[in-house]
């Protein structure tokens, strides 16, 4: 979600409200999930060497953003905390309003966190966050080049390799976020379903 935020069919935004939603069974906390502010500081430094470390994701695609520079819980620490900015965008700060935007400044809201780090952190939702991905079946991982969750798959893909599983992972060059819906409508989605569908024939 570093440099295709905004996808054809999938938002940042429309990420941001989904996960709200599940996580919390209403789109209240919405306003703080668009400002980035429903992690805290401290998670998002730990969570940055781990599972979403970006050093795994290839270089281009890191091409103007800016890793985070994390000042005190609660305040701004010379840049956009969290996930990072891209250069020349926004700074969004939330509806004004709503509830679960930031009290006191950028560094996350630990009572947000705290009512949604269950769900969010449930490998069953994000398969991403599990500890532990050895002795899993053989998989296909598909990503998107223009999917705003591109790089949530690839890092995933990349874990699964880590930890010695067996991955097919392909990444559509020109693809996006519900590309598939239009299978039979535009040329250039079937050889990108044809791999999947190769796959599948291939294992089973």
């Amino acid at each position: 979600m570093i440099r295709y935020r905004n996808g054809p069919l999938l938002t940042r935004d429309a990420v941001a409200h989904s996960s709200a939603v599940y996580a919390g069974g209403s789109d209240r906390l919405v306003a703080a999930y668009c400002a980035n502010r429903h992690v805290t500081r401290c998670v998002r430094e730990k969570i940055a060497q781990t599972f979403l470390n970006l050093d795994r994701l290839p270089k281009e695609f890191l091409d103007g953003y800016e890793r985070p520079r994390y000042g005190p819980e609660g305040g701004r620490g010379g840049g956009e905390e969290g996930g990072g900015v891209e250069r020349g965008e926004g700074r969004g700060e939330g509806r004004e309003g709503e509830e679960g935007v930031e009290r006191g400044g950028g560094g996350g809201d630990e009572r947000v966190w705290n009512e949604v780090r269950d769900r969010l952190l449930d490998p069953y939702h994000s398969p991403l966050t599990a500890e532990n991905l050895r002795n899993l079946p053989e998989a296909f991982v598909l990503t998107a080049n223009h999917d705003p969750l591109r790089d949530d798959g690839w890092l995933y893909a990349v874990r699964l390799k880590e930890a010695d599983n067996r991955v097919t992972h392909y990444n559509a060059e020109t693809g996006f976020h519900g590309m598939f819906s239009f299978v039979g409508t535009l040329p250039e989605v079937q050889p990108m379903f044809a791999e999947i569908t190769g796959f599948i024939r291939a294992n089973l």
